[in-house]
């Protein structure tokens, strides 16, 4: 018997940020608990929206080369960064 696995419901319950994407870079689902933190990132990630609008020029390569990488991969990746607001407030955070 093959079990259908409901990967929103999944998504929806967890709580970290997890963001589906295609092999082009294009949002399939993203969790909840991105909406927490959605003011950092601009323009906002939307289904259907590309990752790479929202992913700062200077990193765009980056990002670009670790999801290619990630298609090819045997073992998980680990990027660690780093965000800093105006005010002086940083952020980091492990990319999976």
């Amino acid at each position: 018997m093959h079990r259908i696995v409901d990967v929103r419901r999944i998504f929806r319950s967890v709580s970290e940020i997890w963001i589906l994407l295609d092999k082009h870079g294009k949002v399939l689902l993203f969790s909840k608990h991105l909406e927490k933190f959605q003011h950092m990132v601009n323009p906002p990630l939307a289904e259907g929206s590309s990752l790479f609008d929202s992913i700062p020029s200077e990193w765009r390569t980056l990002a670009e080369n670790v999801l290619q990488t990630l298609q090819h991969a045997h073992v998980p990746s680990v990027l660690e960064a780093s965000y800093a607001e105006p005010g002086g407030k940083e952020t980091h955070f492990e990319i999976k």
